[in-house]
């Protein structure tokens, strides 16, 4: 059984900076010690009335490919 714990975390940005995203997640994973980094899959959500647009990072994803999303702290 693997030692890594799946998770997701969610970046809010503003529709203007959207094409900045690499930047954002290159940044947050500096913020949190994970340089290196590979494992991970990006979502983009949006809220059709809203200038804001939504980065869901889903970490080991391919470490972990099924995931009890009950069970998931976001």
């Amino acid at each position: 059984m693997s030692d890594i714990t799946p998770r997701r975390v969610v970046l809010q940005c503003r529709e203007q900076y959207f094409r900045e995203q690499r930047t954002m997640v290159e940044a947050f994973f500096q913020s949190q010690d994970l340089l290196n980094l590979q494992d991970y899959g990006i979502h983009i959500c949006g809220e059709p009335s809203s200038r804001a647009l939504y980065l869901v990072l889903n970490l080991y994803c391919k470490e972990v490919p099924s995931v009890n999303l009950d069970c998931l702290n976001l």
